[in-house]
């Protein structure tokens, strides 16, 4: 009864307790809303630190949460602006982020920051820990005590002033939040132990082998030994003789060795090198390491015992050679003589590999710095795609947990439904980013030249575009640059279209007010496009390196756009294989010009009339109860496609396998259609087409695959298939296909 009586009271405490949310994330701030108002809170959302500033100037709640990274003010900049006024100073402050760099930290202590909370969070970490700052009677200790010191940071001196009480609180969070860490170190701490023991072992295991092979090239050096003894004592004469020849080759031999014990040295100093950096990877590197340097080990072993053959074989040599010279002394002081010469270009040939050893260690410190610029970029590059990946899968997971309540209104569910909408086709624009640079840089891109519509495509271009355009305010215009009988050509289309959507999407994102402007103009032969707008505009400092992989307009954590950085640098790529050029004009606060090439392939009129009477033929069928065949082994997909041609079709059939799907074609004649999946258990979708083929040539077959691939599609057209379309599959184009084909 006490129990219940308690919880009563907390409920009633929290329903008077109001709590602001700033964060510029809608589903990010919507979730922890839902959180904290299903704990009886009373909720209150700003979308970014201008929007919390102005709302605490007429409020005052018991506590703020603020994300960091949100644009025109940031988490800091809020939380130094609260504890700086007299009016709000006493509200604790709870800061999240993505990130978990210690530097941020600093920041947080040095603004005033009560907690500090990484993302992902714990949901019941975070309601401890905004218990524990709500529970902390701000009356208590009115004394406050300053708190100072500099400390060393990543080679810089910081400065950081704060609260004694607000230092201890924040290393107290800090620490907590290193517990949970803690569990998943030992584990991973434990699974180093086990490798480096496998490591050990197979180390072990290859020194064994290694100390036989050497005992055997000792045994073998030394009967070799012995041998060249009996042939010195043999030819001990014959050396005194000789002495100024054996002087001469003595000091050849003295400069060699030196040349040797240099290189030997440097090898040295490079295997250290390698071994130093080798010692910073993980285990995993390092096991990489240790096999290639026993491979190298082995190798060495058998290029030495083949130089001691090779020495002995010199040996032999050079004893007949002093035997020859002793019958011939005169021939001999002339090689002498050209000895000496050879031994003066030796030393010339030293001397400039020694200047070519110079060179490529300056080469080495330049790869050196461009390595760290390029591991820079890279981090940065995947600092980004994880934000760009975690934020919209954060939004579907959260909402579809929402979901599952009982409760939700109409409305509610609509809401629901199209954040997770939204939150997906960011995901599917990311990770198609993603696959296009991907191809690129593997060579898997292809250019597919087709005649085009340049007019055509502009317009379709703008009718697209302009919902988004007008919502944000702005004026939305485009210019054909020729007359619609001279503006088709032989290009690719998708390659165009691609450059435009990157440029636009850009333009539309950096845009606030104003306009914004596209088209093209003929410039001999070549068609020169461009997209203008009156947007923030590009810093001086960074057009060079725009249209660089891993490169953005900006870098900083406070930048208010999404984006994943990789559009510029897929549009260079595309423009540069159709053999155009790519460049840009802008200045700072007033907007840029983007501008790209391609040649002025052009198409004869009378061809292009014929193909739009055909085309606009194409488009004036109209779908008609079909006889449809689904052939789909995944349950989800095959529900889908069931209720995406649920109004076009009479009867549904569907089958697993490709084995199914040859069946159903001869056991049912009066198929309209086939909407035939690649990858299948038993017979792949392409070899179920090609024998389909071999008794039904004119049913209608589209194969659907999630290969993103241009070849994967070319081989599902030779296999036999009429068209294809890629997953996740769109309505609508699904019907202008089938509208395509089915007369």
């Amino acid at each position: 009864m006490k129990a219940e009586i308690k919880r009563e009271e907390n409920s009633f405490t929290r329903n008077k307790t109001e709590i602001l949310i700033a964060e510029d994330s809608l589903t990010q701030a919507t979730q922890i809303k839902h959180l904290l108002e299903s704990h009886h809170y009373k909720v209150t959302v700003a979308h970014d630190g201008k929007e919390a500033m102005d709302w605490l100037s007429m409020h005052k709640p018991s506590l703020v949460i603020s994300d960091i990274l949100m644009p025109k003010v940031n988490g800091y900049e809020l939380c130094k602006k609260i504890k700086s006024n007299k009016n709000t100073e006493d509200i604790p402050v709870i800061l999240l982020t993505i990130l978990s760099d210690p530097e941020e930290i600093i920041k947080g202590l040095s603004c005033g920051a009560d907690s500090f909370i990484t993302k992902p969070y714990n949901e019941k970490y975070l309601l401890s820990q905004i218990e524990k700052n709500l529970s902390e009677d701000p009356g208590a200790n009115n004394e406050k005590v300053p708190f100072s010191t500099q400390i060393l940071f990543k080679g810089k001196k910081r400065f950081v002033q704060a609260e004694q009480q607000n230092v201890i609180k924040l290393m107290v969070n800090i620490y907590e939040g290193s517990i949970q860490q803690n569990e998943k170190l030992i584990q991973t701490r434990e699974e180093l132990r086990l490798l480096n023991e496998r490591l050990e072992s197979l180390v072990k295991d290859r020194t064994s082998d290694l100390t036989e092979e050497i005992k055997l090239s000792n045994q073998i050096a030394e009967r070799l030994k012995e041998k060249n003894q009996l042939i010195e004592a043999q030819n001990e004469k014959i050396v005194q003789i000789n002495k100024e020849l054996v002087f001469q080759n003595d000091e050849k031999g003295k400069r060699a060795t030196e040349l040797g014990i240099a290189n030997i040295e440097l090898a040295y100093q490079d295997e250290e090198k390698g071994k130093r950096e080798a010692e910073l990877g993980i285990a995993n590197i390092e096991l990489a390491y240790q096999d290639e340097e026993k491979e190298k080990r082995a190798a060495e072993l058998i290029i030495a015992n083949k130089e001691l053959a090779f020495q002995n074989e010199e040996k032999e040599k050079r004893a007949n050679e002093l035997v020859i010279a002793n019958k011939e002394l005169v021939f001999q002081n002339e090689e002498k003589e050209n000895r000496a010469a050879e031994l003066i270009i030796a030393n010339k040939k030293l001397a400039f590999e020694n200047k070519e050893k110079d060179k490529r260690a300056a080469e080495l410190i330049i790869a050196k710095e461009h390595a760290e610029e390029s591991d820079r970029l890279k981090s940065a590059f995947l600092t980004n795609m994880s934000h760009e990946i975690r934020t919209p899968m954060n939004g579907i997971l959260g909402f579809t947990e929402l979901l599952k309540e009982p409760t939700l209104t109409s409305d509610e569910l609509q809401d629901y439904i199209q954040t997770i909408q939204i939150s997906g086709n960011r995901m599917l624009n990311t990770i198609n980013s993603i696959v296009d640079i991907s191809k690129i840089e593997s060579g898997l891109t292809k250019v597919d030249i087709k005649e085009t519509n340049i007019n055509e495509k502009l317009e379709f271009t703008y009718k697209f575009f302009k919902p988004e355009v007008e919502i944000k305010g702005l004026q939305f215009l485009f210019k054909n640059g020729l007359p619609s009988k001279e503006a088709t050509i032989k290009t690719d289309n998708e390659k165009i279209y691609g450059v435009f959507t990157n440029f636009i999407k850009n333009a539309i994102k950096f845009t606030y007010e104003g306009s914004i402007e596209f088209g093209y103009e003929k410039k001999g032969e070549y068609l020169e496009f461009f997209v203008k707008d009156t947007g923030v505009g590009i810093p001086q400092s960074q057009q060079k390196l725009i249209f660089e992989r891993f490169r953005q307009g900006s870098e900083l954590h406070n930048r208010g756009y999404e984006g994943s950085g990789l559009g510029l640098s897929i549009s260079k790529s595309y423009v540069e294989m159709l053999g155009g050029k790519i460049w840009m004009e802008s200045e700072e606060g007033k907007g840029s010009i983007f501008y790209f090439t391609i040649p002025y392939n052009a198409v004869s009129e009378e061809k292009h009339s014929i193909e739009n009477v055909v085309s606009a033929e194409i488009k004036e069928v109209q779908l008609k109860n079909l006889k449809i065949l689904i052939v789909e082994d995944d349950e989800i997909s095959y529900a889908l496609l069931t209720k995406v041609v649920q109004r076009i079709s009479n009867e549904v059939l569907h089958a697993i396998t490709g084995v199914q799907a040859i069946e159903a074609c001869q056991n049912n004649s009066d198929l309209d259609l086939v909407l035939m999946d690649i990858r299948m258990p038993q017979m792949d979708g392409l070899e179920a087409t090609r024998q389909i083929r071999q008794f039904n040539k004119e049913i209608i077959i589209i194969a659907q695959t999630a290969y993103g691939f241009s070849s994967d599609c070319e081989k599902a057209l030779e296999a036999g298939c009429n068209d294809y379309i890629s997953k996740p599959i769109n309505k609508t184009l699904l019907y202008e296909l089938i509208k395509k084909h089915v007369k």
